[in-house]
């Protein structure tokens, strides 16, 4: 008579199989779909459309210390960060840094 849960090479395989695949696929589902987006913003200040704008902007190239997209993605925040304080009248400077 066959055993189905005998502890023999093939049993042991096919449930370790299992158990791994059953463990494994659910992880990986939930790990590689973001997470959708608010639809309406929490903060009254704050513009989801163009947050996710900026962080694709960020995120399109890797970006290591010391390479031309560093620099880019630098540049690209201080002029944010301008705009913002420019708009809303306050002074400030980058301490001898060009942008």
């Amino acid at each position: 008579m066959f055993n189905p849960i005998s502890f023999r090479p093939g049993p042991v395989t096919f449930w370790t199989t299992v158990v791994y695949l059953a463990l494994l696929i659910p992880i990986i589902i939930i790990n590689e779909e973001p997470p959708s987006a608010p639809n309406q913003s929490p903060y009254d200040s704050v513009n989801l459309t163009q947050a996710w704008l900026d962080l694709t902007t960020l995120t399109k190239a890797y970006h290591p210390y010391n390479s031309h997209a560093n620099e880019e993605v630098r540049n690209f925040l201080l002029k944010s960060v301008e705009t913002i304080l420019n708009r809303n009248g306050i002074s400030w400077n980058t301490d001898g840094w060009v942008l």
